[in-house]
Protein backbone atom coordinates (compact mmCIF):
# COMPACT_ATOMS: atom_id res chain seq x y z
CA UNK A 1 0.00 0.00 0.00
CA UNK A 2 3.05 2.51 1.08
CA UNK A 3 4.13 2.17 -2.71
CA UNK A 4 0.41 2.60 -3.78
CA UNK A 5 -0.17 6.10 -1.93
CA UNK A 6 3.63 7.18 -2.81
CA UNK A 7 2.64 6.69 -6.48
CA UNK A 8 -0.27 8.66 -6.17
CA UNK A 9 1.61 11.26 -4.13
CA UNK A 10 4.32 11.63 -6.60
CA UNK A 11 1.64 12.15 -9.89
CA UNK A 12 -1.22 14.24 -9.08
CA UNK A 13 -3.01 15.63 -12.48
CA UNK A 14 -2.21 19.31 -13.74
CA UNK A 15 -5.17 21.69 -13.90
CA UNK A 16 -6.37 22.09 -17.25
CA UNK A 17 -4.04 19.93 -18.96
CA UNK A 18 -0.94 21.96 -17.77
CA UNK A 19 -2.19 25.11 -19.91
CA UNK A 20 -2.47 27.78 -16.82
CA UNK A 21 0.31 28.37 -14.19
CA UNK A 22 0.13 26.30 -11.01
CA UNK A 23 2.23 23.82 -8.36
CA UNK A 24 1.96 21.15 -6.45
CA UNK A 25 0.63 21.51 -2.59
CA UNK A 26 0.51 19.46 0.09
CA UNK A 27 -1.58 18.51 2.89
CA UNK A 28 0.94 18.06 5.87
CA UNK A 29 -2.22 17.77 8.25
CA UNK A 30 -3.63 15.00 10.33
CA UNK A 31 -7.36 15.22 9.11
CA UNK A 32 -8.63 11.82 6.98
CA UNK A 33 -11.81 13.01 5.92
CA UNK A 34 -11.49 15.15 2.87
CA UNK A 35 -12.50 18.94 3.24
CA UNK A 36 -12.91 21.74 0.72
CA UNK A 37 -11.38 24.53 0.27
CA UNK A 38 -12.06 27.32 -1.65
CA UNK A 39 -9.36 30.33 -2.37
CA UNK A 40 -10.05 33.56 -4.04
CA UNK A 41 -9.43 32.43 -7.43
CA UNK A 42 -13.52 30.55 -6.13
CA UNK A 43 -12.12 27.34 -7.73
CA UNK A 44 -12.33 24.05 -5.12
CA UNK A 45 -9.99 22.02 -4.03
CA UNK A 46 -10.32 18.97 -1.45
CA UNK A 47 -7.38 18.18 0.73
CA UNK A 48 -6.97 14.72 3.46
CA UNK A 49 -4.58 12.94 4.92
CA UNK A 50 -5.45 10.05 2.47
CA UNK A 51 -3.34 9.32 -0.71
CA UNK A 52 -5.85 10.25 -3.25
CA UNK A 53 -6.35 13.75 -1.54
CA UNK A 54 -3.18 14.39 -0.08
CA UNK A 55 -1.34 16.53 -2.85
CA UNK A 56 -2.55 18.01 -5.95
CA UNK A 57 -2.18 20.97 -8.40
CA UNK A 58 -3.30 24.13 -7.43
CA UNK A 59 -3.74 27.52 -8.99
CA UNK A 60 -0.57 30.13 -9.02
CA UNK A 61 -3.04 32.52 -7.37
CA UNK A 62 -4.00 30.40 -5.03
CA UNK A 63 -0.90 29.49 -3.88
CA UNK A 64 -0.66 31.68 -1.26
CA UNK A 65 -4.01 31.07 0.45
CA UNK A 66 -2.63 27.69 1.19
CA UNK A 67 0.82 29.02 2.46
CA UNK A 68 -0.62 30.87 5.13
CA UNK A 69 -2.03 28.07 6.23
CA UNK A 70 -0.03 25.37 8.66
CA UNK A 71 -0.96 22.52 7.48
CA UNK A 72 -0.46 23.04 3.85
CA UNK A 73 2.88 23.38 2.27
CA UNK A 74 3.53 24.44 -1.88
CA UNK A 75 5.95 22.34 -3.37
CA UNK A 76 7.58 24.96 -5.84
CA UNK A 77 9.72 21.54 -8.22
CA UNK A 78 6.20 20.39 -9.04
CA UNK A 79 5.59 24.06 -10.82
CA UNK A 80 3.76 24.24 -14.40
CA UNK A 81 4.34 27.80 -15.84
CA UNK A 82 3.39 27.74 -19.25
CA UNK A 83 3.38 31.16 -19.93
CA UNK A 84 7.06 31.23 -18.52
CA UNK A 85 8.19 28.66 -20.96
CA UNK A 86 6.50 30.27 -24.07
CA UNK A 87 8.94 33.61 -22.83
CA UNK A 88 11.74 31.16 -22.68
CA UNK A 89 11.10 29.64 -25.92
CA UNK A 90 10.08 32.79 -27.78
CA UNK A 91 13.32 34.31 -25.86
CA UNK A 92 15.75 31.75 -27.43
CA UNK A 93 14.20 31.99 -30.74
CA UNK A 94 14.89 35.59 -30.80
CA UNK A 95 18.07 35.15 -29.35
CA UNK A 96 19.04 32.41 -31.82
CA UNK A 97 17.69 34.87 -35.10
CA UNK A 98 20.01 37.46 -33.53
CA UNK A 99 23.03 35.32 -33.49
CA UNK A 100 21.84 34.14 -36.74
CA UNK A 101 22.14 37.60 -38.59
CA UNK A 102 25.04 38.80 -36.38
CA UNK A 103 26.78 36.20 -38.18
CA UNK A 104 25.84 36.19 -41.73
CA UNK A 105 26.36 40.36 -41.12
CA UNK A 106 29.71 40.08 -40.01
CA UNK A 107 30.21 37.51 -43.06
CA UNK A 108 29.31 40.12 -45.35
CA UNK A 109 31.59 42.85 -43.98
CA UNK A 110 34.66 40.69 -43.99
CA UNK A 111 33.80 39.03 -47.63
CA UNK A 112 33.32 43.11 -48.34
CA UNK A 113 36.43 44.50 -47.12
CA UNK A 114 39.32 44.79 -49.36
CA UNK A 115 42.02 42.12 -48.03
CA UNK A 116 45.39 43.65 -47.52
CA UNK A 117 47.91 42.19 -50.14
CA UNK A 118 51.25 40.49 -48.54
CA UNK A 119 52.22 39.10 -51.78
CA UNK A 120 52.92 40.24 -55.25
CA UNK A 121 52.84 38.59 -58.22
CA UNK A 122 55.23 35.65 -58.52
CA UNK A 123 54.27 35.00 -54.49
CA UNK A 124 56.53 37.76 -53.70
CA UNK A 125 56.00 39.74 -50.12
CA UNK A 126 54.79 43.33 -50.86
CA UNK A 127 56.74 46.11 -49.48
CA UNK A 128 54.93 49.24 -49.45
CA UNK A 129 57.07 51.08 -47.00
CA UNK A 130 59.46 53.49 -47.71
CA UNK A 131 62.32 51.27 -46.65
CA UNK A 132 61.17 48.81 -49.26
CA UNK A 133 61.68 51.42 -51.81
CA UNK A 134 64.64 52.79 -50.75
CA UNK A 135 65.95 49.61 -50.70
CA UNK A 136 65.14 49.24 -54.20
CA UNK A 137 66.69 52.69 -54.96
CA UNK A 138 69.97 52.00 -53.66
CA UNK A 139 70.23 48.53 -54.68
CA UNK A 140 68.05 48.31 -57.74
CA UNK A 141 68.59 51.72 -59.02
CA UNK A 142 72.62 51.44 -57.88
CA UNK A 143 72.72 54.82 -56.55
CA UNK A 144 75.02 53.74 -53.60
CA UNK A 145 77.14 52.55 -56.52
CA UNK A 146 76.80 55.92 -58.52
CA UNK A 147 77.39 58.03 -55.37
CA UNK A 148 80.30 56.16 -53.71
CA UNK A 149 79.01 55.28 -50.52
CA UNK A 150 75.56 55.11 -48.69
CA UNK A 151 75.63 57.67 -46.72
CA UNK A 152 76.34 59.98 -49.84
CA UNK A 153 73.50 57.63 -51.72
CA UNK A 154 70.76 58.98 -48.48
CA UNK A 155 71.58 62.57 -48.70
CA UNK A 156 70.80 63.02 -52.42
CA UNK A 157 67.40 61.06 -52.00
CA UNK A 158 66.51 62.92 -48.84
CA UNK A 159 66.83 65.89 -50.31
CA UNK A 160 65.04 64.86 -53.55
CA UNK A 161 62.16 63.29 -51.45
CA UNK A 162 62.25 66.29 -49.09
CA UNK A 163 61.06 68.37 -51.66
CA UNK A 164 59.04 65.58 -53.84
CA UNK A 165 57.29 63.66 -51.19
CA UNK A 166 55.74 61.10 -52.91
CA UNK A 167 51.75 61.09 -52.74
CA UNK A 168 50.34 58.85 -49.34
CA UNK A 169 53.54 57.89 -47.84
CA UNK A 170 55.78 59.30 -45.29
CA UNK A 171 59.32 60.15 -45.55
CA UNK A 172 61.37 59.33 -42.16
CA UNK A 173 63.84 61.67 -41.07
CA UNK A 174 67.51 61.52 -42.99
CA UNK A 175 68.72 59.90 -39.33
CA UNK A 176 66.37 56.47 -39.81
CA UNK A 177 67.15 56.25 -43.37
CA UNK A 178 69.79 53.23 -42.70
CA UNK A 179 67.85 51.56 -40.13
CA UNK A 180 64.46 51.68 -42.44
CA UNK A 181 66.54 50.16 -45.31
CA UNK A 182 67.94 47.71 -43.25
CA UNK A 183 65.01 46.48 -41.76
CA UNK A 184 63.54 45.99 -45.45
CA UNK A 185 66.64 44.51 -46.53
CA UNK A 186 66.33 41.87 -43.97
CA UNK A 187 62.91 41.15 -45.19
CA UNK A 188 63.89 40.94 -48.76
CA UNK A 189 66.60 38.95 -47.90
CA UNK A 190 64.78 36.69 -45.40
CA UNK A 191 62.35 36.13 -48.65
CA UNK A 192 65.26 35.24 -51.52
CA UNK A 193 63.81 37.59 -53.92
CA UNK A 194 65.82 40.50 -55.34
CA UNK A 195 63.37 43.41 -54.33
CA UNK A 196 60.63 44.02 -52.18
CA UNK A 197 59.53 47.34 -53.68
CA UNK A 198 55.67 46.42 -54.95
CA UNK A 199 56.64 48.71 -57.81
CA UNK A 200 59.41 47.06 -59.24
CA UNK A 201 61.54 47.59 -61.53
CA UNK A 202 60.31 51.70 -60.70
CA UNK A 203 62.55 53.68 -62.95
CA UNK A 204 65.32 56.01 -60.35
CA UNK A 205 64.00 59.79 -60.69
CA UNK A 206 65.97 61.73 -63.30
CA UNK A 207 67.59 64.58 -60.35
CA UNK A 208 68.90 61.63 -58.83
CA UNK A 209 71.40 60.53 -61.62
CA UNK A 210 72.28 63.85 -63.14
CA UNK A 211 73.66 63.37 -66.53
Amino acid sequence: MEGSESKQQSTPVPIDGGQVAQSIVEYIGPRMGAVTYRPPSGRFYRFSAGPSDKVQYVLSQDLEYFRLRPDFRVLDEGRIDPEAERFRGLERSILEKVRGELIERVEQVTASEPRPSSHRRGGRPAGRGFGARLDCLMNCGGLEAYYGSAEAAYDAIHRYYRGNPPVGEDVPPRERFASVRSYAKRKREGAGIPCLWYRHPESVPPQLVPG
